[in-house]
């Protein structure tokens, strides 16, 4: 027999039993070794799922209570014991009070659990989502260390070698630079720098070098500041040719 429903309390705690059951019985499945995590989700949720919530709401409390539809009541907004009570006081004759109860308690669990498993899903893919972006963010950042490594002594300090590791990784993530005046690199590392540059866009682009990362050079780096840059025909300018044929 059916533990009766009085109050709000025990509302709640039908609520929580089902929960229970229905996740109870996911997390079996769910755990078989082997087992397909997200077929297996997809099938709790549209197949057990959606076919129990369909067999509670073709049940007696449509029957009975077919205000649900007619009002465009929404079963969801009914999740307290003084609503049921309420909703049955106000559509008599009702005859099988506990029966609502019963029925909307295990409605409500089943709808937190699809809640739940939403979220869960959501939150997963918004995991894969940033674990995917960070390895794209490490792969650039070694790209970058790789080729700009070997002047890393060549700058004033290592704290602007590893600022111009930063700038060149926030302009291929988002096209913009954020640096007050260029960081001073010694003379005599105009061609061997620029092809570095070069082999960097190389690595992350599939296209030719553009106007705008030319100008990244003359932004970024002292050495480049006495450079000349035609926008109309960037292929003619000694910058472009240092970049592509390594000295």
């Amino acid at each position: 027999m059916e533990t009766k429903i009085e109050n709000q309390e025990q509302f709640e705690a039908r609520i929580e039993y089902f929960k229970e059951k229905y996740i109870k019985d996911f997390k079996e499945k769910i755990n078989v070794p082997g087992c397909d995590k997200a077929h297996v989700m997809e099938i709790f949720k549209r197949r057990f799922l959606d076919v129990r919530l369909h067999e509670i709401l073709q049940s007696k409390i449509i029957r009975e209570a077919y205000h649900f539809r007619n009002e465009k009541k929404s079963l969801e907004g009914i999740k307290t014991f003084e609503a049921v009570k309420q909703f049955c006081d106000e559509k008599k004759p009702i005859k099988d009070f506990q029966f609502i109860l019963q029925s909307l308690a295990e409605y409500v669990a089943i709808l937190d659990i699809y809640n739940e498993l939403n979220i869960d899903e959501k939150e997963n893919q918004n995991q894969a989502e940033n674990m995917e972006v960070q390895a794209g963010n490490n792969e650039l950042y070694s790209i970058i260390e790789n080729n700009l490594n070997a002047f890393k002594g060549e700058f004033n300090n290592e704290k602007y070698y590893f600022e111009a590791v930063d700038s060149l990784k926030t302009f291929f993530l988002s096209g913009q630079i954020y640096i007050k005046e260029p960081l001073f690199v010694k003379s005599g590392n105009i061609k061997s720098m620029a092809f570095a540059l070069g082999e960097i866009w190389r690595n992350r682009k599939n296209e030719t070098i553009t106007y705008e990362y030319l100008s990244l050079y003359k932004q970024l780096f002292s050495i480049f500041k006495n450079q000349k840059i035609d926008k109309k025909n960037i292929f003619s300018c000694n910058l472009y040719k240092y970049s592509i044929s390594k000295a």
